[in-house]
């Protein structure tokens, strides 16, 4: 997870510094899967599970743009990404795909990994 200090600094960006908030709309739709930067335990992979998420206890009007359901074999935790940034969440990359729990076989996962690695490269800020 990021540290508390870098949490804080990328919640309280500036409208300008999120792409998302440049009038553009979210990079992700509710479903998609993707990565997260889980800070010095690497990117976890999840599903997109609610836009524009906000807790209780935060400012009146303060969202993040996701919130991500991880997958079991990252802990299964609801998290969320504080800024729409590549550094913060991406396109779930095939180093961080977890395998299938329906037993599914290597040729399938294979298959699944060619084909996202596929649709990663047509992504914009992904080197």
């Amino acid at each position: 997870l990021l540290d508390p200090q870098q949490f804080l600094r990328i919640l309280a960006m500036a409208p300008a510094d999120c792409p998302e908030s440049e009038g553009g709309k979210p990079r992700f739709a509710v479903g998609h899967r993707v990565s997260c930067n889980m800070g010095s335990q690497g990117w976890a992979s999840g599903t997109i599970v609610a836009l524009h998420y906000s807790e209780e206890h935060w400012p009146p009007g303060k969202t993040v743009p996701y919130q991500v359901q991880l997958d079991e074999a990252y802990g299964g935790a609801l998290i969320f990404a504080p800024a729409d940034l590549p550094r913060v969440i991406r396109s779930e990359l095939q180093d961080t795909m977890s395998l299938p729990e329906d037993g599914g076989d290597a040729e399938t996962v294979l298959q699944a990994v060619r084909l996202a690695a596929a649709k990663l490269s047509q992504e914009p800020f992904i080197a």
